[in-house]
């Protein structure tokens, strides 16, 4: 127990020093940090303990003891992520230790051109990207756009910074330029430019092959305050930023090292492959040694050595650039004898295309995507354009979607984010649409809510509903007449049968009755009852209602305590309470009566015991007018 208070004390003054001294933490007394001969010891006992146990036990051929750990090895906080070398913040350049350095991924990326088949492929990618400044679910309610004017007013901005996130480059060719750093070194740097106010103002890129990660002695990264990245400016360093300056796109990270795994470093011993195999055939048709064929002479023919030459330069002029002579008959001395010809016509292209293939699949794409088909056809292609939205497509928009998202959210709007237009895959939309049909029949999205959600164009604003062979049931009406059977205190249960027959069956008032009993009048205290609930739960304050026959004491005395509501359930103990009266037979209270015990009257609020106060009122100032009436 001593051990954890002493390590939890030495965890909250390290926090404590990494604040920038605006804020103290304070540290209770007698706590004290834990030190390296304070791990040192516990490990130590920890072994004692072990070995008595086994000892205890009477163990034969026992796992034994583990060996002590070496001095300096052994970190208060944690054990070390991986093995770094020695002073490695301190002496080792960007992509030292790597098995293949920057400039040779860069070098082999240029050479070979099956990785610019690749890359031109991913670009093309990029440049159908859409980018797509939305807000967060559930923000904008029903029978609203984005296109409307107040929503644009704060989705407009955040959408022209994306377009050009370094102020410089369109979001095309700087996104192009980030996904070739990608994939040749394995990561791309981000500077994040900021404004005298601490704003993001720009996405600068940077050179990965310039930055360097640095570590603390656990090999993890370093975060704010300390530094995370130093630039090395021809060898020499430079500047020093934090998490906070620089952000970071990779895609494989490793446990193991600092830096991600390339695409081209995956694949680097086929890359030399390719190369040296495209070197020989160069070599084979500039300086090869190896002729058409052979011609031999008959053994017995007499042939001096000069004859020969002269007959072998005669025939080659001959033929040499002259397709006619080429395919006419050709009469021979009696000397030459057989032909052999000494080279393939083709180079091996089987290699080339297995070595292609490789690089391929390391892309995550498919030989009908670098435009080379072999068999070909619609369901092949549908298939693999399945697999590049699944492997590039998707993944790419999710990586750079939340690079973006938490910049918008901070500088513009906490409800905004980024999402990506232009890729999606058919079957995808197909299914999409499928599962929010389902939705849409279930009453749980509106029509309205499904278009926008398919980014189809809205033409009319239709409500949620539940489709039934009798026809639809609107939520809305269903749930007022719910509301309107538990506030008359009947069953809160739906006739039993179909829906749709539900809906012919006479239905209880969906507002309580007014204090007269014509049907006009009911029709007005439904549709003000409807009026004032929606108000209310859309935050709106309380419309003025027109009505030619409610009461005027009754319809001001209404008026008032709605304007005091603060929550839908008030709205309803408004007109619960004027049912009360009508079923009482009681005379309307006068406004006069109203005005005059105003100050006493708090109003219909949350709070019981006020409500019941006027309630009390009210009974009193009804009887006094019963007594009072003749």
């Amino acid at each position: 127990m001593a051990l954890f208070r002493n390590r939890l004390a030495s965890l909250l003054i390290r926090a404590a020093q990494r604040i920038d001294g605006k804020q103290q933490i304070t540290i209770p007394a007698g706590a004290r940090p834990v030190s390296t001969e304070q791990v040192q010891q516990a490990m130590n006992t920890a072994l004692n303990h072990m070995q008595q146990q086994e000892n205890a036990n009477n163990v034969a051929m026992g796992p034994g003891l583990p060996l002590q750990p070496s001095t300096g090895f052994v970190s208060p906080t944690g054990p070390r992520q991986f093995q770094y070398p020695a002073a490695y913040n301190a002496a080792s350049l960007p992509g030292s230790g790597k098995l293949t350095s920057f400039g040779q991924l860069r070098a082999l990326a240029a050479s070979y051109e099956g990785i610019g088949l690749c890359e031109r492929v991913w670009f093309d990618i990029v440049q159908r990207l859409v980018p797509h400044v939305t807000l967060d679910p559930n923000v904008m309610p029903d029978g609203e756009s984005e296109s409307d004017p107040k929503w644009q007013k704060i989705i407009r901005p955040a959408y022209e910074w994306i377009m050009t996130p370094d102020r410089n480059q369109p979001l095309a060719e700087w996104m192009t330029a980030s996904v070739r750093d990608v994939l040749q070194v394995g990561y791309s740097t981000i500077y994040k430019q900021r404004n005298r106010l601490g704003d993001i103002v720009a996405l600068e890129l940077i050179d990965p092959v310039t930055m360097k990660p640095l570590i603390d002695d656990r090999g993890r990264t370093l975060p704010p305050p300390d530094p995370a990245w130093q630039q090395y400016l021809y060898g020499a360093p430079a500047g020093m930023y934090t998490t906070d300056d620089i952000a970071v796109v990779r895609e494989m990270g490793r446990s193991e090292s600092v830096y991600p795994v390339s695409r081209v470093e995956m694949i680097v011993l086929r890359i030399n492959l390719a190369l040296r195999k495209g070197e020989l055939d160069l070599t084979r048709f500039t300086s090869g040694a190896i002729p058409e064929g052979l011609l031999f002479l008959n053994p017995d023919s007499n042939w001096t050595p000069e004859q020969i030459i002269e007959f072998e330069s005669m025939l080659n002029s001959m033929l040499a650039g002259n397709d006619q002579a080429k395919v006419q008959m050709k009469v021979l001395p009696s000397g030459p004898q057989n032909f052999i010809a000494s080279r393939t016509p083709d180079p091996n292209l089987a290699l080339d295309t297995f070595l292609l293939n490789i690089t391929v699949a390391a892309y995550g794409l498919t030989m009908d995507e670098i435009s080379m088909t072999q068999n070909s056809n619609r369901s092949v292609g549908e298939s693999q354009e399945a697999i590049l939205y699944r492997r590039i497509m998707q993944p790419l928009a999710n990586t750079y979607a939340r690079l973006f998202t938490p910049i918008i959210k901070q500088r513009f709007d906490p409800r905004l984010r980024l999402e990506w237009e232009g890729f999606e895959e058919s079957q995808d939309v197909l299914t999409k649409a499928q599962a929010l049909e389902i939705g849409v029949k279930n009453g749980a999205l509106s029509p309205s809510r499904m278009a926008r959600m398919m980014n189809w164009p809205v033409d009319l604003e239709v409500p949620p509903m539940l489709l039934t062979k009798d026809g639809p049931i609107w939520l809305e009406d269903a749930i007022n007449l719910r509301q309107a059977q538990k506030d008359a205190g009947q069953s809160n249960e739906f006739s039993m049968g179909a829906p749709g027959n539900a809906q012919n069956t006479p239905a209880p008032a969906t507002a309580p009755s007014a204090p007269t009993s014509t049907e006009q009048t009911r029709a007005d205290w439904k549709r003000w009852y409807a009026v004032a609930v929606k108000a209310m739960k859309n935050g709106q304050p309380q419309p003025v209602f027109r009505s030619d026959t409610i009461p005027a004491a009754e319809y001001h005395l209404v008026a008032d305590e709605l304007a005091v509501c603060e929550t839908a359930d008030e709205v309803r103990g408004v007109f619960r309470r004027a049912q009360q009266r009508e079923q009482r037979r009681l005379l309307p209270i006068r406004k006069a009566d109203i005005d005059e015990h105003r100050s006493v009257y708090p109003g219909f609020a949350a709070q019981q015991q006020l409500q019941h106060e006027a309630e009390a009122l009210f009974h009193r100032i009804e009887e006094q007018a019963l007594h009072s009436s003749p």
